[in-house]
């Protein structure tokens, strides 16, 4: 199906030969661009993670639209804000979250295609016990503008829990009531 598979997966940061978490991640993905094809498969896990997070959300914005110009079909991972809005109003790009258990703040591992996802690190904090001094003062931190998009992401996720528990009681009553029948 695809003639290669290139990935960045993982940290290959080094002490020993200067690399940081960013440039070894930079360095695979430079490689990765040089010889990508239309018939590639692309997987990079956190892409932009380890510096500056403005700096990142640009690149990695950068480097997936020359993957997109590309043709090659690429899968990747992200915690930026900006490249869930960029995916958002894109035509040729799809956000995807991994769906979370909201009651024990635990990943499900359900892959759910077209919504973007939220990290919960506001909430995690709290429920690992960070102090509350803290964690109010992150919430501040970060903005309205940003609690604010991370709780309509999370009310519309507890919606379509809520409506897929509706789906599976209407059939189950429309099976119920065939068979009465």
């Amino acid at each position: 199906i695809f003639e290669n598979i290139l990935t960045d997966i993982g940290d290959k940061q080094s002490i020993e030969t200067g690399l940081s978490t960013f440039s070894s991640h930079l360095i695979n993905i430079k490689n990765i661009l040089k010889y990508t094809t239309r018939h590639s498969l692309i997987l990079l896990d956190e892409l932009g993670t380890g510096t500056d997070p403005n700096s990142s959300m640009a690149i990695a914005q950068s480097i997936l639209e020359l993957l997109n110009t590309k043709g090659a079909k690429t899968i990747t991972t992200t915690h930026l804000t900006n490249l869930k809005d960029w995916a958002a109003h894109s035509d040729s790009i799809e956000n995807a979250m991994m769906k979370f258990d909201y009651d024990n703040f635990m990943p499900t591992y359900e892959f759910e295609l077209g919504m973007p996802g939220n990290s919960y690190a506001i909430e995690i904090s709290e429920k690992i016990g960070l102090p509350k001094k803290v964690v109010n003062r992150a919430k501040k931190l970060i903005g309205n503008k940003t609690v604010k998009l991370e709780k309509l992401i999370q009310d519309i996720q507890k919606k379509e829990i809520q409506i897929d528990s509706m789906k599976k009681k209407i059939a189950s009553d429309s099976r119920k009531i065939t068979l009465e029948k």
